[in-house]
């Protein structure tokens, strides 16, 4: 059960005994200015243990399935369009369905109501706005 393991330190040799946790006091003695040189204290610990079968720490997270996020992405620009436009306002009830739709990475059935919504929304200001366009062509045709 504990091959793979190092045994512990001797007594007096490990990292929290005397000296404050720095080892013996014999080591600090024997470099220039009293003090042991760098690790030269830290003989408590033998190597790493090895990798496991693979040469990997930890198994990589399994990753859900990205969705398609390209039909809220083109409602939003064309929302964007259509308030860039001087149509304005009506337009901004698309722009927030696109964003709340994008925003939503865990909940697919969320983000598939968002984006439905911001297409509705987009579709309804195009056909008003094509109805009032065709309004004033039929105006200026026929003059009243």
């Amino acid at each position: 059960m504990n091959e793979n393991r190092y045994p512990a330190p001797p007594p007096g040799h490990g990292p929290h005994d005397r000296y404050g946790g720095y080892g013996d006091q014999h080591l600090h003695q024997d470099a220039p200015g009293g003090h042991a040189a760098y690790g030269a204290s830290g003989h408590w610990y033998g190597p790493p243990a090895p990798l496991g079968d693979h040469g990997v720490f930890y198994p990589l997270a399994p990753h859900p399935p990205s969705q398609d996020t390209s039909g809220a992405v083109v409602a939003l620009v064309v929302s964007i369009m259509l308030v860039m436009t001087c149509c304005g306002a009506p337009a901004v009830v698309g722009i927030v369905y696109s964003a709340l739709a994008l925003s939503e990475k865990t909940d697919p059935e969320k983000y598939r109501r968002h984006t439905r919504n911001a297409w509705i929304s987009n579709g309804v200001f195009l056909g008003l706005l094509f109805v009032l366009l065709l309004l004033f062509v039929l105006l200026l045709v026929f003059g009243a």
